[in-house]
C-alpha cells in the first residue's frame, strides 16, 4: 500500500472500501517494528472482563 493509492481527499468509507479489495501481499508493513523479545517482556496483560466503562 502507497500513499499514491489513498490519498488525503478520500473519505473513511472509501479509504474503508479500498483496504478491503485490498490482498495481503499488497499492504506495505515496512513501517510497523517487529514484537521482538523487548515488547514481549514489557506488555502487560489485559483482562475486558475486570475493565470498567468510563
Amino acid at each position: 500500500m502507497n500513499k499514491e493509492n489513498f490519498p488525503p481527499n478520500l473519505s473513511l468509507e472509501e479509504r474503508e472500501k479500498k483496504l478491503l479489495e485490498m490482498s495481503d501481499e499488497e499492504i506495505d508493513y515496512s513501517d510497523i517494528p517487529p514484537l521482538d523479545e523487548d515488547f514481549f517482556n514489557n506488555a502487560t496483560l489485559v483482562n475486558k472482563r475486570n475493565l470498567k466503562l468510563l
